[in-house]
């Protein structure tokens, strides 16, 4: 089935998709066209806000992802179709036809791609997934307009896993999510990548962003993260619970480069001092010291500058003391 709205969500209408197949995707064409993509490789196309239906079968893998040029030259309205293993790329003249190339990013043994999307008022698209090979290693694929296909480039980090969202609100800034709790962020259209730091191990399914500092990523066991400043302090759960008493809980992740996040509990208000030190006993650094209201904060330790061993996190509020063990692994 497939749900429209033209009330801003206060209702929605559903329309039946003939055949019974499993939509996955689905685009916004025009105000009354809808592309609606399915299992085995079938599209459906209504003119009409989805009173009547038209369909063809594209592909023999299922349409992933349904997405469209978003680029500077408004004339060049193209639509795109994502397999796990293909891109489509629909031609509409002289006769609608949509066009099949494979995507040698994804032909290995355990790859598949997730998600694809062009750069808001920018040139450059982007398919993220895993290339599993050797391991699951999480890929990204990027074409600019004067490219001739989709190349790999460098996903920014070290970690097993799989991309599985990708959401480019500005020609130069792009982020994608995944397994793990990976979130990644480039503000150069790709060329390099940096880690935003999300106290969570749960696989980020998908990822939008209204621009280049809100946005939203969503996740398994109902994860919902936003940040409005771009991911720079991070992003975390509402956490409306009173604790019931002071603790410094363990860093995320643990070990960790070049970034980790600490959080902590206050019962009540108190004047917090949270302090990294050396295994020499050393104060290295001072990452807070300042009145907190009673509830779960957190902060980040980007501890990039430092070498690699362990570090402890001396946490006191009041009277309370507590000490914590952080591993830096480059």
């Amino acid at each position: 089935m497939v749900f429209t709205t033209t009330n801003g969500g206060a209702n929605w209408l559903w329309h039946h998709v003939p055949d019974g197949k499993t939509c996955l995707s689905a685009i916004h064409v025009s105000p009354a066209r809808i592309y609606v993509g399915a299992d085995s490789g079938w599209l459906y196309q209504t003119a009409d806000t989805g009173r009547t239906w038209g369909a063809a079968k594209i592909s023999t893998w299922p349409i992933k992802t349904l997405f469209r040029w978003r680029g500077p030259i408004t004339s060049f309205d193209r639509r795109f179709a994502l397999t796990p293993f293909s891109i489509l790329t629909e031609n509409p003249m002289p006769v609608a036809a949509w066009l099949e190339q494979m995507l040698a990013g994804f032909q290995g043994l355990g790859s598949e791609s997730s998600d694809a999307e062009y750069c808001l008022d920018g040139d450059a698209g982007f398919i993220v997934g895993v290339q599993g090979d050797l391991r699951a290693a999480p890929t990204i694929l990027r074409k600019r307009s004067s490219d001739t296909g989709w190349t790999q480039i460098p996903s920014g980090t070290s970690r097993d896993g799989a991309f599985l969202g990708v959401s480019a609100p500005c020609a130069t800034t792009v982020y994608v999510c995944g397994t793990g709790g990976m979130l990644m962020k480039s503000i150069d259209t790709g060329d390099s990548w940096s880690a935003a730091v999300i106290p969570t191990k749960q696989t980020l399914n998908a990822i939008y962003f209204f621009n280049e500092r809100r946005g939203f990523a969503v996740g398994d066991s109902g994860t919902i993260f936003f940040t409005a400043n771009g991911g720079v302090t991070g992003v975390s759960h509402p956490d409306n619970t009173i604790p019931e008493d002071f603790a410094l809980c363990q860093n995320y992740p643990n070990p960790f480069n070049p970034s980790t996040t600490i959080s902590f509990r206050l019962s009540t208000s108190a004047f917090v001092s949270l302090k990294i030190f050396d295994r020499l006993g050393r104060e290295i650094a001072t990452l807070l010291e300042r009145d907190f209201p009673q509830g779960v904060h957190q902060t980040g330790w980007k501890a990039g500058a430092f070498a690699s061993g362990t570090y402890f996190c001396r946490f006191n509020a009041g009277s309370f003391s507590e000490v914590k063990r952080l591993v830096l692994l480059k």
